[in-house]
């Protein structure tokens, strides 16, 4: 299964005006691969598409998109010139930033705090991008202890960012061994108040487990069978339609486009919340 940051390839090329399927699948391709097969050359002839894509919504879609340039352009040393190039062409801030952040060195660790209580749910996103860039496991490190912490100020009140976190590293680690890693080093070393609210009661193999064996049922279910369910149940259901809508994720799909997972959840959320209310 390929998962990378969020929003449906298909949804995006409907949404993009003239950009093609199968544009957007190459770039999805190159994108979830590129730390496992570098392709410069490809990075820098998607950097137009990338554009259309952050210009259709620029607070969800800009942070992923920067991370993975920048990450792109810093595990490519060697192809400086292109980069350079590349850049002397650009018009648009959020990438010359990233490629010029790039060009330096500069990694994740010299643009932001250590202290994982600031990652907000859209600077997540930022880290999945440049994971995907350079393959470089700090990033999926920083996410998952944001993952292990709560910090609510008052009693009642939901950690967006953390349960965007924990979804994020559990949904990409059956498709990434270093994410998976990760995970298993933090089940190891992290402090038990840490680990339950990451992983709950559960270990990390039964949630594997939980998940693996949802997604095969889900795969079973013949498409058109009616459904026997109570009016409680039907209502549950539609809300969780509803929420997968909102969030924008296409029901079934398994492949993303890197945008913005953490603070579309963010946002989700938020949504499902207020449908909530309206339907009590």
């Amino acid at each position: 299964m390929k998962i990378i940051l969020t929003v449906t390839l298909l949804a995006i090329a409907i949404c993009v005006n003239a950009v093609t399927e199968t544009e957007v699948n190459e770039f999805q391709n190159l994108v979830d691969n590129y730390y496992r097969a570098p392709d410069v050359k490809k990075a820098i002839e998607f950097i137009p598409l990338a554009e259309k894509i952050a210009n259709e919504d620029p607070e969800g879609r800009i942070l992923p998109l920067f991370g993975f340039y920048l990450g792109a352009c810093v595990a490519s040393p060697a192809q400086k010139d292109d980069w350079m190039a590349a850049k002397e062409n650009l018009k648009t801030e959020w990438l010359v930033k990233a490629i010029s952040n790039g060009l330096e060195g500069k990694k994740l660790e010299d643009l932001f705090a250590d202290k994982p209580e600031q990652l907000g749910p859209e600077i997540l996103d930022l880290f999945w991008g440049y994971f995907f860039a350079t393959g470089d496991r700090e990033a999926p490190r920083r996410i998952i202890h944001r993952g292990g912490m709560t910090v609510p100020d008052e009693e009642g009140v939901i950690d967006l960012t953390a349960m965007s976190a924990r979804w994020s590293a559990l949904s990409l680690a059956g498709d990434h061994p270093i994410v998976m890693e990760e995970l298993r080093s933090f089940e190891r070393e992290a402090d038990e108040k840490s680990k339950r609210n990451f992983f709950g009661e559960k270990t990390l193999d039964e949630i594997m487990a939980s998940r693996a064996k949802g997604k095969s049922k889900a795969a079973e279910q013949p498409s058109g069978v009616k459904e026997d369910m109570s009016s409680k149940d039907r209502k549950k259901k539609d809300l969780r339609e509803k929420s997968w809508i909102t969030i924008g994720l296409d029901k079934g799909a398994d492949i993303f486009l890197p945008g913005s997972m953490s603070w579309l959840v963010v946002k989700g959320v938020l949504k499902i919340v207020e449908y909530q209310e309206k339907n009590r």
